[in-house]
């Protein structure tokens, strides 16, 4: 496995760390978990051009480790559990819960029943992703600090808004196919 597939897959082994951090409210050392998934993921992509180490199991693992941490934060964070003070709403949830499990499953039964298919996300895409790791990385300091703040209303919307417009973009992209 190359170097830049074991960083994937050690952002991929984060996601629990982050899930188990949050229900026993460690918030600095979900922090801490998350900062590092941020860093294998700014890393993998250039170790894989720097080292010529493209592959078609990177192509795979990249967006499924991004999709599997933010699932699983956002999850967490939408709990009701005791050590959360600032929550991510259930409705914010469900929206990035559901677009994302329709990617998954759409792209999985496309691959499967018509042809192998690469899907590039898009620009709007990493958007959202990057908006979504910016507020799951708010959530947790706002929790780490008790910290109430305008802030988390605005991060919340923007969350919310990409999803919805990613949703749409989505839609239209397979009603192309």
């Amino acid at each position: 496995m190359t170097l830049a597939n074991q960083l994937t897959v050690a952002r991929l082994l984060l996601a629990p760390v982050v899930v188990t951090c949050v229900i026993y409210a460690r918030f600095g050392w979900a922090l801490a978990a998350l900062a590092l998934a941020g860093l294998t993921d700014a890393v993998d992509g250039a170790v894989a051009r720097w080292r010529q180490e493209d592959s078609q199991l990177g192509a795979l693992l990249d967006p499924l480790a991004d999709k599997v941490l933010v699932v699983s934060a956002v999850a967490i964070l939408a709990a009701p559990l005791e050590g959360l003070t600032v929550r991510i709403p259930a409705w914010v949830a469900v929206a990035i819960l559901a677009r994302d499990a329709v990617i998954l499953l759409v792209t999985g039964a496309y691959n499967l029943a018509v042809e192998r298919r690469d899907f590039r996300p898009t620009r709007l895409g990493k958007w959202a992703t990057a908006v979504n790791v910016t507020g799951i990385f708010w959530i947790l300091v706002a929790n780490h600090l008790r910290l109430e703040s305008a802030v988390t209303t605005i991060i919340l919307g923007m969350m919310a808004a990409l999803t919805a417009l990613t949703s749409i973009q989505y839609l239209v992209r397979v009603r192309e196919l």
